[in-house]
């Protein structure tokens, strides 16, 4: 997974499985608010050198923008003496 636009490929080893299972796993740390993210998988074989070629999905999913956190305001208060 990399965000879109990027050079740099992100694995993630909990989102593999070299049984040729199915793996479900989710992403949650390190992601960018309101971005999206290219994805690519490819298949792994017993054999190191028959491994499948990268499939790229390009802009593939969109993160959740944060949502806005509530107004801080810090009141002050100070004395003038004469």
């Amino acid at each position: 997974m990399r965000l879109s636009g990027s050079d740099e490929w992100v694995s993630f080893p909990l989102c593999s499985s070299s049984e040729r299972t199915p793996v479900n796993c989710t992403i949650s740390n390190g992601l960018a608010t309101n971005s999206l993210y290219d994805l690519r998988v490819r298949a792994f074989c017993v054999d190191p050198r028959a491994q499948g070629n990268y499939t790229e999905e390009l802009e593939f999913v969109r993160t959740l923008p944060t949502p806005a956190t509530a107004p801080w305001l810090q009141l002050v208060s100070f004395f003038i003496s004469l």
